[in-house]
């Protein structure tokens, strides 16, 4: 316990450099259209190397910096870097492209997120309706009448708000009503399990009949393979991310994905005009 807590205070230490210098990197896994295969958005996942303790996985820079109240500074760094990022894909020629960006506890409950992404906007210069916020049950849940004013800010300012990791929180469906949210994200613990549970895919079909009804669009995570990516088709999901599809990749390999998702598009156009 001792050798843990050292090794977090240190990596607070570090990580706190590491902002400060824009050592950090993100990289992009692309979310598609099911049924056309078009990229709608990319997520942001953060990355850090340390040149003292290699590559540290996310979860732990997260902890990290809940714990040693860097939160805020991380999570606003991400969404900086992530919007500057996306409107330079936009003036590149993907106006359309949107960027997920998952949003700690921490700047979720401090009530200073619409502020933040206020300023990020105003920053990047970016449309308000081109950023998604990933939101997990757990955090927005916590205390209703709050979450609910929060997520109502950021719905105003024309901000899409993805419930992530959904099936495994705490979610009712009387929040599930309350809460101004767009989008619905399948557990990628519920996809895996399809072809050898058929609970997991009735739940999985029950999940897409849910958010159909409330007017949400949904999104299945952690697709491995063709197999899985035709049964949500089937079963009514429109947009999937997953190792099948695409890997989290640079920014440099990004942009070349993007490039060749519009190639791919046009020349599937054309086939079916000709």
């Amino acid at each position: 316990m001792d050798e843990r807590r050292l090794r977090r205070q240190k990596l607070a230490i570090a990580l706190q450099a590491a902002i400060e210098q824009h050592s950090l990197v993100l990289h992009f896994q692309p979310i598609y259209h099911l049924a056309t295969g078009n990229i709608e958005s990319v997520e942001a996942l953060l990355r850090w190397t340390s040149p003292d303790y290699g590559v540290v996985p996310p979860l732990e820079i997260i902890a990290v910096a809940e714990q040693h109240g860097l939160a805020h500074r991380l999570n606003e760094w991400v969404l900086l870097s992530a919007c500057a990022q996306l409107r330079r894909w936009q003036q590149a020629g993907h106006p359309l492209l949107k960027v997920n960006v998952n949003i700690s506890p921490s700047i979720f409950m401090d009530g200073e997120l619409a502020s933040t992404v206020r300023r990020v906007l105003r920053l990047t210069q970016l449309e308000a309706t081109s950023l998604v916020l990933e939101i997990t049950e757990d955090t927005s849940l916590w205390d209703t009448a709050d979450s609910t004013e929060i997520l109502q800010q950021l719905r105003g300012l024309g901000i899409e708000i993805a419930l992530d990791d959904f099936g495994t929180g705490y979610s009712s469906f009387s929040h599930l009503r309350q809460l101004p949210i767009n989008k619905l994200k399948i557990d990628k613990s519920f996809v895996s399990d399809m072809a050898t549970d058929v609970r997991a895919t009735n739940l999985v079909q029950t999940i897409i009949s849910l958010a159909q009804s409330l007017d949400m669009q949904i999104v299945a995570e952690g697709i491995e393979d063709k197999a899985q990516q035709t049964k949500l088709q089937q079963l009514g999901c429109e947009f999937g991310q997953g190792y099948f599809l695409a890997r989290p990749m640079s920014e440099l390999h990004m942009t070349e994905e993007l490039l060749a998702n519009v190639s791919a598009f046009a020349k599937r156009a054309n086939t079916s005009v000709s």
